[in-house]
């Protein structure tokens, strides 16, 4: 089980590949809410996924809207 707040598709990918569930975190809860909110059954929700942009020299990377919180 993975609780992440914002992640690649291509993550996503990977741990369902390897049979591992992801599960979007609550932004701004600690790790002790996240964990207590899982038990709880209250954590259903899996994370759309960001694409990540970055240009040809491997400097710039820029987000999706909402992607990690932000809007870079």
């Amino acid at each position: 089980m993975v609780i992440a707040g914002g992640i690649g598709q291509r993550a996503l990918a990977l741990f369902a590949e390897q049979g591992i569930a992801v599960r979007a975190g609550q932004s701004g809860a600690t790790v002790e809410e996240l964990a207590s909110a899982w038990l709880n059954g209250q954590l259903v929700n899996e994370p759309e996924g960001c694409a990540h942009h970055h240009d040809d020299a491997g400097g710039d990377h820029h987000h999706q809207d909402g992607c990690h919180g932000n809007d870079e």
